[in-house]
């Protein structure tokens, strides 16, 4: 039985951006911590983080993640953002840690 006995709020464009993966043949599957969404494709697992809009920040705890992690990990807030990964993945691109904007921070 799980102890967290409220769902997780989820960001109102995640459908959306999970459509666009899910399109562009990715399998997805959601996660709560430490980030919303495993992205899968040719063996290759990217962790994704949805923010709800440009403006959105990290906690403290995702923050430190994204410092920390050593696998490929990123955020999108909009399908352009998700579009935006897709080509790079397509590319054969390293996934950056990118800002909310598509850009590398």
């Amino acid at each position: 039985m799980s102890l967290n006995r409220h769902a997780k709020r989820r960001d109102a464009n995640e459908n959306k951006i999970i459509a666009t993966f899910v399109g562009a043949g990715f399998e997805v599957h959601r996660l709560d911590l430490p980030v919303d969404l495993l992205v899968m494709r040719g063996g290759i697992n990217y962790l994704v983080e949805v923010k709800s809009d440009a403006k959105a920040k990290l906690t403290k705890g995702q923050q430190t993640f994204f410092e920390t992690c050593r696998g490929q990990v990123t955020c999108v807030a909009s399908v352009a953002d998700a579009e935006a990964l897709i080509a790079m993945i397509d590319q054969g691109d390293l996934v950056p840690i990118l800002d909310f904007r598509g850009q590398i921070s």
